[in-house]
């Protein structure tokens, strides 16, 4: 995947053959027919795993959009850092979803995300919750950067 030249990117993953799984591909659908902020650039990170090393390659800003697990209302969420980062347990394989990603981008991208963030809700999703998600993905793209080299995946 070739790197994006925006410096806030909106990476939506997931399966849109599984409508629990939908979510990120059903939000890129929607950001892609919107006006994004400038230097604003959206993603269908599909089930590219590892491959999504590329897109965020460099960035200032990336937030991912996913179906989210072990939640129980069917909201638009941010997900806590350290959630997320924990979601992949132990496993370090494409099984481990987008946790194994967000370990992989402190030591498999030269230059990772100064920051970094994942929203989404439980699936399956309808056009409410959907657009809810697109909303909070585009503010979480919004928000300033702190000033300060790199953060990583474990900071």
């Amino acid at each position: 995947m070739a790197t994006p030249s925006a410096h806030v990117r909106i990476i939506c993953i997931g399966n849109r053959m599984l409508p629990s799984d939908a979510l990120g591909p059903l939000v890129h659908d929607l950001l892609a027919r919107s006006t994004l902020p400038d230097d604003t650039a959206v993603i269908d990170g599909g089930l590219q795993g590892l491959n999504l090393l590329g897109a965020v390659e460099g960035a200032r800003r990336v937030v991912f959009v996913d179906a989210l697990t072990g939640v129980r209302e069917r909201k638009a969420m941010r997900v806590p850092r350290q959630r997320a980062l924990d979601n992949a347990g132990a496993r370090f394989d494409h099984g481990a979803g987008l946790g194994y990603l967000l370990r992989a981008m402190a030591v498999g991208c030269d230059a990772p995300p100064r920051a970094w963030s994942v929203v989404g809700a439980a699936g399956p999703a309808d056009a409410a919750v959907i657009e809810a998600v697109a909303a909070l993905a585009v503010a979480e793209a919004r928000r300033p950067v702190r000033n300060r080299a790199v953060v990583n995946a474990k900071g």
